[in-house]
C-alpha cells in the first residue's frame, strides 16, 4: 500500500476512533486509482452497456451506487423528473434516464464531479435530459421532483481531514441532517427520496438508523434490501 494512502487512512482512523475495514480498503483503492488519472468503469447490469469515465478524486461507482442502481432497474420512471443528489460520475442520473426519466438534475458540491457527470452525459447522448450543476446541499436546487436519489456518504466521522474523500465520509452527519431537514420541500406530491444505508458502524445499526429517521420526522419504509460484499444493505424510501 502506498505510504501516503496509509497515512491518510490513519488520519481518518484517528478522527473517528475506528474506520470500518471495508471503508479503509475502499479508500486506499480509490486513492490508488485516482493517482493514475482518469479511468473507465462499467455500470453493473442491467445498465452494463454503459461505460463511464471517472476523473481523479470524483466519487465513482461505490457499493451504495450499485444498490441504488438496482433500485432504479426495478422502477419505471417514465416521464418523471429526478434529482441525483451527490452525482459523482453521473451513474445514477444516466441510469434514471435509461429507466424512462424525462429530466434529471444532477448536483454535486465539487466542480470536478459536475464536469465528470456532464462529460458522461454527453458520451451517453443524454445531454438534452441531464442538467449537471454545482450545489452545496440543496442551496442551488430550485426544482421539485418525483424522485430524489440521495447517494450520500454512509460512514460517520467526527472530522474530515482530507478534501478528497470520494463520498465515503459524512462529518458529524451534517449532510444527513441537511437532507432530512430539507428534502420534503423539493418533492412533488406523491414523490419520494431514496436513501441508502449499511450498518458498517455498530453505532449506526439499521435499528438506530431508523430511530434517527423517525426522530427527524420522516415517514419511511424499506424499498430494497440485499446483501453485497457480505454486508446487508437497505434503500429507504422517504416521503
Amino acid at each position: 500500500m502506498d505510504k501516503d494512502v496509509t497515512n491518510e487512512g490513519q488520519l481518518y482512523e484517528d478522527a473517528i476512533g475506528k474506520i470500518p475495514a471495508h471503508t479503509l480498503e475502499l479508500f486506499a483503492s480509490l486513492s490508488a486509482k485516482s493517482a493514475t488519472g482518469s479511468y473507465s468503469m462499467q455500470v453493473p447490469a442491467p445498465f452494463s452497456d454503459l461505460l463511464l469515465t471517472v476523473e481523479p478524486h470524483v466519487c465513482p461507482l461505490l457499493p451504495s451506487t450499485n444498490i441504488c442502481l438496482r433500485y432504479l432497474s426495478t422502477h419505471n420512471l417514465s416521464n418523471q423528473v429526478v434529482l441525483d443528489f451527490g452525482s459523482g460520475s453521473g451513474a445514477l442520473a444516466i441510469a434514471a434516464v435509461c429507466s424512462g426519466a424525462a429530466h434529471v438534475d444532477a448536483v454535486d458540491n465539487t466542480h470536478e464531479a459536475v464536469a465528470c457527470t456532464s462529460r458522461n452525459a454527453v458520451a451517453c447522448d443524454m445531454v438534452d435530459k441531464i442538467h449537471a450543476f454545482a450545489s452545496d446541499g440543496f442551496s442551488q436546487v430550485s426544482g421539485r421532483y418525483n424522485l430524489i436519489m440521495a447517494n450520500i456518504p454512509i460512514v460517520f466521522v467526527r472530522e474530515i481531514v482530507n478534501e478528497h474523500n470520494f463520498g465515503l465520509y459524512d462529518e458529524k452527519w451534517i449532510l444527513h441532517n441537511h437532507v432530512l431537514a430539507n428534502y420534503r420541500r423539493y418533492l412533488m406530491p406523491g414523490g419520494s427520496l431514496q436513501l441508502c444505508h449499511v450498518p458498517l458502524q455498530p453505532e449506526w445499526s439499521f435499528e438506530k438508523f431508523e430511530k434517527y429517521l423517525a426522530q427527524s420526522g420522516a415517514t419511511f419504509g424499506v424499498a430494497l434490501e440485499m446483501h453485497q460484499h457480505g454486508l446487508p444493505w437497505r434503500v429507504y424510501s422517504l416521503t
